[in-house]
């Protein structure tokens, strides 16, 4: 069955966690900021776990950099993707 989640391809490995989520954001809540609030609280239940995290800023005239790294080796840790439909 075709689906419009968006995006080409999603790869899940052995061992990942994934997690889809389904929300209605407030009028006043754009997808950036909702991501933006998703990363943040990734970091913070990974803090609360023992690993350090953080997320990035984009810089000026990149693509959207999405997701979180750990501090300690730089690797990403957590991939972020969205749709966002109805407006």
């Amino acid at each position: 069955m075709q689906t419009g989640r968006g995006g080409q391809l999603t790869y899940h490995g052995p061992g990942q966690l994934v997690g889809y989520l389904i929300v209605k954001l407030r009028e006043d809540e754009g997808i950036v900021d909702y991501v933006r609030e998703v990363e943040l609280r990734l970091v913070k239940a990974l803090d609360a776990l023992g690993l350090a995290a953080e997320r990035r800023d984009t810089p000026p005239g990149s693509e959207l950099l999405t997701g979180v790294w750990t501090t300690a080796t730089g690797r990403k840790i957590a991939s972020i993707g969205m749709r966002q439909s109805r407006g």
